[in-house]
């Protein structure tokens, strides 16, 4: 059998309290970096919903006013089954009229639900080229504050070449052929 030495050697206290400094040093230096990274990668992440949220309102809008055949600003100048699109508490609500300008109720779709602020219809193009401008605007959850996302946009009416009505709105309507 082996003899146990007893020996009265161990750490100091200065050697102690030097180890804990450094680890303390080396622990807030990982901390930041996960902080940090953690931080961006959020930021990254909210970006880029919000990106996908306004491409997705701007594919809809495409989809919905390229092929028009009529659009005003105006309810009461479409006289035939016309559609409305706006923003309604955070969401695409497109609205069905009948000739009258009677709204069914029943045909009402939420096109989309996530964060849309607003959206600006403009057709102020001088030449008349039949072309309508919008402006989408999502909202950007943060952290802290949310922040408004924007997105402008072109559509070239394919059915509607020298379309001049000057004009600013939130709501559009419009007709489509049959």
């Amino acid at each position: 059998m082996k003899n146990i030495k007893f020996d009265n050697k161990g750490l100091t206290l200065i050697e102690l309290i030097v180890t804990i400094a450094i680890m303390g040093i080396a622990l807030q230096m990982i901390y930041s970096l996960f902080f940090v990274g953690n931080k961006s990668f959020n930021f990254g992440k909210n970006k880029g919903f919000a990106q996908q949220n306004a491409r997705t309102v701007s594919e809809l809008l495409i989809n919905e006013l390229r092929t028009a055949k009529d659009i005003r600003f105006n309810e009461g100048t479409i006289k035939e089954e016309h559609f409305s699109l706006e923003v309604d508490n955070e969401n695409l609500i497109k609205k069905t009229y009948d000739s009258i300008g009677t709204e069914d109720v029943e045909k009402r779709k939420t096109l989309f639900t996530d964060f849309l602020e607003s959206i600006e219809f403009n057709s102020q193009d001088t030449n008349g080229n039949g072309i309508i401008n919008i402006t989408i605007k999502v909202v950007e959850e943060g952290n802290k504050v949310n922040e408004i996302y924007s997105v402008n946009f072109n559509i070239l009416l394919e059915n509607i070449l020298n379309y001049k009505e000057n004009n600013i709105q939130n709501k559009i309507y419009y007709s489509k052929y049959n």
